[in-house]
């Protein structure tokens, strides 16, 4: 009994964990106080659950969650930290620095703590012990240039220019080649007066910026000698692919792009199965708009390795500039489905569809083409529209239901009644794509959240396994078929998937 106790807590803390390395912080704490449930001694469970509450602006509850750890462990400093900071928040200042000032206690050598301390004190402007606060993080770290910074600005603040003057000094010292520096104690110079030293720091940020320019020169120097150190190994050994690839992308940080797209055919001609000269090679023909090109070798990218989300997103942004936006969507709606943690790839989706906002236009040049339909139904879907939604689906499985592509039509239909919660019509809809297509694992995830709806565990657990089968690297399908096992209380079988998942995941990061 202990030991499923034992693997249920630990269970539900590892899928919190899941869950806030995601930023659904929301489902990470309900998992993390049903880990509570099982232990109420585990000050890490606490802390972890404050961390959620804190995320999502619950300060008053992360508070109790923190005092509680601090009851269970009252040495640790980070627990003294993060109340802290959770009280910083509220505005409540004064607790915030007892907080900060007990962790200092405990842990007098984090110079973090100081300044964390430090902004309590201004908040309640005492700007004495914040300098004073300073001073002190000096003592700790003083070979860090940040706090002489950080000091003297507070010092010019404060109109105590000589003192911002002296710290602006020791920076300098330190970073002669930061123009920054320079102009910060030319102000202050200004400020007191003294014109002609703070014409000599501003005199010293123009001749610094025309250094930094010169940078650019050295770089395109770097790169004609990378060009002739290609050739000379390229007349050595004229049958090397790496040789053309390094001299193509020294040609493309040239903007000699059609040099650079010779050399990387001539690379991939001797080496068909690198990945790496697709993708250079897609950016050289995005740099001479030849969309058109760079899109076969999105193609051939995804074909050599299908796991990178961004090959998806690209091909889909190319879809986008050349109006295609069907296959954009497809792209775009492929990699939501890999990862729907990716907010950026949701942000071309929806410009897709911004683009594409006259349906009516669309649809009455082109009545006949499904796909119209079905990207007005999903926009009639987010616009909680849903008998217009449905409209659009029916009519675009009408015409497309003797399609190849028919099985994706089935499924967005089934994708709109899993949305709207009827469960049975979606069934249907994804095991007519499945019928239609066996190898579509998006319909098998779908029509297994639609058994877990229903409480159905054990097809549910069926359909998670065969999507999982068919896209073993979709982090997604071990997350749901880790949730099956830990309701059906296979704990061991449910912490793999869990683990697999989290692996997976991170890899995509």
């Amino acid at each position: 009994m202990f030991e499923k106790k034992f693997y249920n807590e630990y269970l539900y803390f590892n899928k919190g964990d899941f869950h806030y390395k995601l930023k659904e912080y929301k489902k990470a704490m309900e998992c993390y106080t049903k880990a509570i449930e099982l232990n109420s001694s585990n000050d890490i469970y606490y802390i972890k659950r404050g961390e959620s509450y804190y995320k999502l602006e619950e300060y008053e509850k992360s508070i109790e969650d923190y005092t509680k750890v601090i009851k269970l462990n009252p040495s640790n400093d980070i627990y003294y930290i993060k109340r802290g900071e959770s009280y910083y928040k509220l505005g409540e200042y004064e607790k915030s620095i007892e907080d900060y000032t007990k962790a200092i206690e405990l842990n007098p050598s984090n110079d973090i703590y100081y300044i964390k301390r430090g902004e309590s004190y201004y908040k309640l402007e005492e700007y004495e012990k914040l300098i004073e606060e300073y001073t002190r993080i000096i003592d700790l770290n003083s070979m860090n240039t940040t706090y002489y910074k950080k000091r003297g600005d507070i010092f010019y603040y404060f109109n105590q220019y000589e003192k911002s003057i002296e710290d602006y000094t020791e920076v300098i010292r330190r970073k002669p080649k930061n123009n920054n520096y320079y102009i910060s104690r030319g102000n202050a110079y200004a400020k007191l007066k003294e014109y002609k030293e703070a014409l000599k720091d501003y005199m010293t940020v123009i001749e610094l910026e025309s250094e930094q320019s010169n940078f650019g020169r050295i770089k395109l120097e770097e790169n004609i000698k990378l060009v002739k150190s290609y050739t000379r190994a390229i007349e050595l050994n004229p049958d090397v692919a790496e040789y053309y690839y390094g001299r193509g992308k020294a040609y493309y940080k040239l903007k000699e792009y059609e040099k650079a797209l010779e050399d990387c055919n001539k690379a991939i001609k001797l080496d068909s199965n690198n990945t790496d000269y697709y993708v250079d090679r897609v950016e050289y023909y995005l740099a001479i708009n030849d969309y058109n090109k760079a899109l076969l070798d999105y193609n051939k990218v995804i074909e050599l390795d299908s796991s990178k989300l961004n090959y998806y997103t690209k091909r889909g942004d190319c879809y986008l500039v050349l109006k295609d936006y069907t296959k954009a969507l497809l792209d775009y709606n492929e990699v939501t489905e890999l990862d729907s943690s990716k907010v950026k790839y949701y942000t071309n989706r929806d410009q897709c569809y911004l683009v594409i906002k006259d349906y009516d236009k669309a649809i009455s040049l082109r009545p006949d083409y499904p796909f119209y339909y079905i990207n007005r139904g999903k926009c009639y879907l987010e616009l909680k529209s849903y008998s217009k939604a449905l409209a659009d689906y029916i009519k675009a499985i009408k015409l497309g239901q003797n399609d190849f592509y028919a099985f994706y039509l089935y499924s967005s239909k089934g994708d709109f009644y899993l949305k709207i919660k009827k469960y049975d019509e979606a069934i249907m809809d994804y095991s007519k794509a499945i019928s239609l297509n066996p190898n579509y694992a998006i319909a098998y995830k779908g029509r297994g959240d639609c058994y877990l709806e229903q409480k159905d565990y054990d097809k549910a657990l069926l359909d998670y396994s065969k999507a999982i089968e068919l896209a073993p690297n979709n982090f997604n399908y071990y997350d749901s078929r880790g949730n099956i096992f830990c309701i059906l209380g296979e704990e061991e079988k449910a912490y793999a998937d869990y683990d697999k998942a989290d692996k997976l995941k991170n890899k995509k990061i």
